[in-house]
């Protein structure tokens, strides 16, 4: 069973990286724009902001209230939109009560770190490091059946359409599909993306061997990271798995700051 450790891969690419961040004769500027409070959230910002740090990256990190008003974050959108010192810029997700849909429309596709724009100029960046994990594993995808539990705009749906992209059979379902367990028995790749702790164990692993990609991030009762998924008593009914934490976070980090650059490249 191989653990795909997005944590030492990310620190093995992240010396190129930060090379080219050098050679590129500008600093750049991330913005991370979060609104309210979110203890998973929390994570991946103070991630988001080391390793941009690391790289030699000016990142800044804007907080709102969660009662703001969705025409005042429109409107300090637009500003870093417009702002020519701003390299990219992140909404924190979730954030408060607004739709996904409705805030990843106001960034400038130009501007767009996460790829979730329509016409952004870069990929999705937790499907791009779990496309980089998979791919540093050499771990095929072409005709494997695959599922992937969340229909989520900024992680489900991404995975699923880079699954497909590289041939895979790719079926898509939420945590309430009655039929999760059998489909997930008969599939090669099993991706977990529904931020419900511990949800997944065993019970969804039938006899192939099949690749886990664990995508979630939780706080257990006992206050520890983790993931969507409890295998820990069949790893050796897995072929492959993502740890969390440490897996799949990790390398969407890294994707983040590899958008970041191919922005800054052409802006």
């Amino acid at each position: 069973m191989i653990i795909l450790d997005g944590k030492t891969l990310q620190k093995e690419l992240s010396l190129n990286q930060k090379e080219r961040f050098q050679r590129l004769g500008k600093k750049c500027l991330l913005v991370i724009v979060s609104v309210g409070e979110n203890q998973e959230s929390e994570i991946y910002i103070r991630h988001k902001i080391k390793y941009g740090e690391d790289l030699g990256v000016l990142v800044k990190r804007l907080e709102f209230s969660e009662n703001i008003s969705f025409d005042d974050l429109k409107s300090e959108i637009n500003k870093l939109n417009n702002d020519e010192g701003v390299s990219g810029i992140i909404i924190q997700l979730p954030a408060g009560d607004f739709k996904a849909e409705k805030l990843i429309v106001l960034i400038d596709p130009k501007k767009d770190v996460d790829g979730f724009n329509k016409n952004c100029f870069v990929r999705p960046a937790t499907a791009r490091g779990v496309e980089e994990l998979l791919s540093f594993y050499k771990i095929g995808i072409k005709s494997k059946k695959a599922i992937v539990v969340g229909k989520s705009l900024v992680v489900g749906k991404p995975i699923a359409e880079f699954l497909r992209n590289f041939g895979a059979n790719v079926k898509v379902f939420d945590r309430e599909s009655i039929n999760i367990k059998e489909e997930a028995k008969n599939s090669e790749i099993l991706v977990f993306a529904t931020g419900a702790v511990k949800f997944f164990n065993c019970d969804y692993i039938g006899d192939n061997l099949p690749v886990v990609i664990d995508v979630g991030i939780s706080k257990g009762e006992d206050g520890k990271v983790c993931g969507d998924t409890d295998f820990r008593l069949c790893l050796d009914k897995v072929s492959a798995m993502t740890p969390v934490p440490g897996g799949v976070g990790p390398m969407t980090v890294w994707a983040l700051f590899e958008n970041l650059y191919e922005l800054a490249v052409e802006s």
